[in-house]
C-alpha cells in the first residue's frame, strides 16, 4: 500500500459515499422535470457508474492495475464533464457531485502510487512472468 492509503473502513466509508452522491443527483434530475439536458446528465450519469462498475471489475477482480489506471483517466474527464452539466441544472445536484470530482485527484494519486509499489500487479491477480 502506498503511504496515506486510509483503512479498510473508511474506504468503505468512501464507496457508500460515491453511491449516496449518485443517488443524490440522479433523484435531483429526475424530480426537475423531463427535458433533454436532464435526459442527458441522467444517460451521462449511468454510464459513468457504468464504467466505475467496470472499473471495479479490472481492479478488484482481475488485479490489472495497468488497466484501470488507463480507464482512471477518460473516467475522471467524464466526471468533470457531468458536473459542469450538472451545474448549469442544478446547483444540489452539482455540489453534490462537486464532493466526488474533488476526490478524485487522491485516488487519481494512490492508484498511481499503488501501481509504481506494486509493478508485478500490472500482469493481473499479482503473477509475475
Amino acid at each position: 500500500m502506498p503511504p496515506y492509503s486510509p483503512p479498510l473502513a473508511l474506504w468503505a466509508a468512501i464507496g457508500l459515499l460515491y453511491y449516496a452522491v449518485c443517488f443524490v443527483v440522479a433523484y435531483r434530475l429526475l424530480q426537475g422535470g423531463a427535458d433533454a439536458a436532464r435526459s442527458a446528465a441522467l444517460a451521462m450519469l449511468v454510464a459513468l457508474m457504468t464504467a466505475n462498475a467496470a472499473w471495479n471489475y479490472l481492479f478488484f477482480r482481475r488485479g490489472a492495475l495497468g488497466a484501470s489506471a488507463a480507464m482512471f483517466i477518460p473516467y475522471s474527464v467524464a466526471a468533470v464533464v457531468l458536473l459542469l452539466v450538472l451545474t448549469r441544472l442544478d446547483a444540489v445536484a452539482s455540489w453534490s457531485f462537486l464532493l466526488y470530482v474533488a476526490y478524485l485527484p487522491y485516488a487519481a494519486w494512490w492508484l498511481f502510487a499503488l501501481r509504481r509499489t506494486n509493478p508485478s500487479e500490472d500482469t493481473g491477480r499479482g503473477k509475475t512472468k
